[in-house]
């Protein structure tokens, strides 16, 4: 049996969101943000052998502290990303883990990702399986989306970040949904991360696509996801 991982980065601040704790935790639907993430996953047909949690110094004890209050503590590892640096390092934040040379595969949800449906995500394991996919992710075709999958005769060849160009006005998104095998993409996530060059936000992440399919590795979209995939928190009225 496969390993697979459920890595959450959950060290975003909430500044923007005026939020004075971890924006994971943020409740949607009665429950944080976070508790959806995990329970929904948990009740998906994916094995998951253990859950990395990707944490601030400030927002560590208040996630625990919800993680024991639902009955979840037993099933994480909390890892403190010391700066925020993006997504890139927090990923990589996955080698302190104690589980580094048991990861197979790695389902990756960003922490703001207020309810994901277990639906979609069975749908992404299967595509990801029987396509022998080293990178997949989930999508859906929006209005002006705010990162835009960039693909040549259907195949994926890269997803950009938007910045809010109002040229584009109709696209093919990704909603904050990746599962890959670890060892491809390690690689990757160090190089970008050790680039002094590299300015390390959420854009730094998803370069990683560019750089699997220039050495040809299998990496794929798919636009399964749901009108509720796609709910995340920037600001509080996102959500509401």
């Amino acid at each position: 049996m496969k390993n697979n991982y459920l890595v959450i980065p959950a060290a975003g601040r909430g500044s923007r969101s005026g939020l004075s704790y971890p924006k994971t935790l943020y409740k949607f639907n009665s429950k944080p943000i976070l508790i959806n993430i995990i329970e929904n996953v948990l009740s998906s047909k994916i094995f998951i052998k253990k859950i990395i949690i990707i944490v601030s110094p400030k927002g560590k004890y208040k996630i625990q502290q919800y993680l024991k209050q639902y009955k979840l503590l037993n099933l994480c590892e909390l890892i403190i990303q010391y700066q925020p640096k993006g997504m890139a390092h927090a990923v990589m934040q996955l080698k302190k883990s104690s589980f580094i040379n048991r990861y197979s595969n790695i389902l990756l949800i960003w922490g703001d990702v207020a309810n994901p449906q277990k639906t979609s995500v069975n749908k992404l394991f299967f595509s990801f399986t029987i396509n022998y996919n080293d990178f997949a992710f989930l999508s859906k075709f929006v209005s002006k989306p705010y990162t835009l999958v960039i693909r040549n005769k259907k195949k994926v060849t890269g997803v950009i970040e938007t910045k809010g160009n109002k040229t584009i006005n109709y696209g093919e998104r990704d909603v904050g949904i990746f599962i890959f095998k670890y060892n491809k993409i390690f690689k990757f996530l160090n190089y970008i991360t050790s680039n002094k060059n590299s300015n390390l936000n959420e854009q730094s992440f998803l370069n990683i696509i560019n750089k699997l399919v220039k050495e040809n590795n299998s990496v794929e979209g798919y636009p399964q996801a749901t009108k509720t995939d796609i709910i995340s928190l920037n600001r509080i009225s996102d959500i509401k």
